[in-house]
């Protein structure tokens, strides 16, 4: 039963790394398109964050302190989004997902062992 939640955890932290780190990454083209440099360090700076975030797990989950920061990351992206009005039919959620979907994206990772 513990091992269900376990999973559960898991599969969250990684989806909320990648919706994170695809946006992040969305974010600094959209800025080195509009050649402005510090806006283009910031994200760089979150990125970074971000990948410690990642690297800070233990059995694949994260620790409640870098699960607040990449929290705290991601709605830092999401206010970016909504700012620029970047899609008009698409929500963040939406926009900032593998093509494939969650469940197919996820059972990838799993099979390549990404997700310990």
């Amino acid at each position: 039963m513990f091992g269900m939640f376990r999973n559960m955890r898991r599969r969250e932290h990684l989806k909320m790394f990648y919706q994170t780190a695809i946006a992040g990454a969305k974010a600094y083209e959209f800025y080195q398109g509009r050649e402005d440099k510090s806006s283009c360090k910031e994200v760089d700076k979150l990125m970074r964050k971000v990948r410690d975030c990642f690297t800070s797990r233990v059995d694949g989950i994260m620790p409640p302190e870098s699960v607040d920061e990449l929290l705290e990351i991601n709605m830092q992206f999401r206010r970016w989004y909504d700012s620029y009005r970047l899609s008009n039919d698409k929500s963040f959620d939406h926009a900032f997902r593998p093509e494939e979907g969650w469940r197919s994206f996820l059972k990838i990772q799993v099979a390549q062992r990404n997700f310990d």
